[in-house]
């Protein structure tokens, strides 16, 4: 047939088109754009397998459509042991094919696996052989790149004693994480999504130093929010969700980031006594979440006027209609308008 007289690197580029699999090097480093295909029989690239033996050789040799892979809950059934069997080997066969190319993974967990203890600890107890199907990921973390993953299968899996040198992006977003060692073998670790960080915990040698995005759901203190910008000095893009208490002052020294382009940040940390501290000269981005009044946007007037930064869009997202009536919006531009050194490109009000 016409197809079979296609060259090689054609039917591999097809394939790779059919499977919506996200180019290499134009992934960013956020997940948004990944693709994450699950090991389904009827789905490619595993269908590509069962066509003909010249499919089967091309699709194996093509690492970039074994690149990612997602792994749902509904995959593991433990009553089922020869499926689970040859979902092991299937994985297997899968990750092999990946070669040594950088290793997308999503993975969710069965809740039936998860022990809950005292004090909202838990642990996680697979069957036999799910844990089998979970140290084959464990044995390719050499050249994992991206992962999202619960809590408990997260810390399962970083407690096989696992080095990730090719790790760059970890989400686990309902994860108070204490300690960045788990990520001390991470060298181009660079986006991160967390519930949280315990910012007690950073160590001065220099774990993760060079991270770029940073997501928190939220901020247990705004004065963490100085901790994080003092730790991480070459982020481009952080957002922080809710924060808690109020800032006490004991952070006298004011701070200025001169890497930040993107901050998402709740409306408890854009207040004066926050906000007067920082500076960040190359903000391009500044979205403020919450039940903002046109204090907190004063509080953004100079800082911004104290950064001279030149701010390409500014928006105010809160859930109080009120907020974003026509008198409001008028205070809140003309204020803006007349504050010194602000430049704002675009200013948008936003509800759900």
């Amino acid at each position: 047939s016409p197809i079979r007289r296609l060259p090689t690197e054609i039917l591999q580029q097809v394939f790779v088109e059919c499977t919506e699999i996200t180019p290499l090097g134009v992934t960013q480093s956020l997940d948004a754009d990944i693709f994450f295909p699950q090991p389904d029989p009827s789905q490619a690239p595993l269908l590509l397998t069962q066509v003909c033996r010249l499919w089967k050789a091309i699709s194996s040799s093509t690492p970039e459509l074994w690149s990612s892979i997602r792994l749902s809950r509904h995959a593991y059934r433990a009553k089922y042991p020869r499926s689970l069997r040859l979902l092991r080997d299937m994985l297997e066969t899968w990750l092999l094919n990946a070669q040594s190319l950088p290793l997308k993974l999503h993975l969710e967990v069965d809740v039936r696996w998860i022990k809950f203890g005292e004090a909202g600890t838990t642990e996680l107890v697979p069957p036999p052989l799910c844990n089998d199907i979970l140290l084959v990921f464990a044995s390719h973390a050499f050249h994992w790149s991206t992962v999202i993953a619960p809590p408990v299968l997260a810390r399962y899996l970083f407690s096989q004693g696992i080095d990730t040198p090719m790790l760059k992006t970890f989400s686990s977003q309902n994860w108070n994480l204490f300690s960045l060692d788990m990520f001390r073998s991470a060298q181009e670790l660079n986006c991160l999504r967390l519930n949280n960080i315990r910012v007690q915990s950073l160590s001065p040698d220099g774990v993760a130093k060079g991270l770029r995005y940073l997501s928190l759901a939220c901020c247990f203190h705004p004065s963490d929010l100085f901790e994080i910008l003092a730790y991480f000095p070459e982020l481009v893009s952080l957002h922080l969700g809710m924060s808690y208490g109020r800032f006490n002052g004991r952070l006298t020294k004011r701070l200025t980031h001169q890497n930040l382009l993107k901050f998402v940040a709740s409306d408890g940390l854009v207040v004066p006594e926050v906000l007067d501290m920082l500076s960040f000269p190359s903000l391009r981005t500044l979205v403020v979440v919450g039940n903002w009044r046109v204090r907190h946007v004063q509080s953004v007037a100079a800082m911004l006027s104290r950064s001279s930064c030149s701010l390409r869009y500014l928006e105010f997202y809160g859930t109080d209609v009120g907020f974003v009536k026509d008198h409001v919006k008028r205070e809140v531009e003309q204020l803006l308008q007349f504050t010194p050194c602000v430049r704002v490109h675009q200013l948008d009000f936003r509800r759900p």
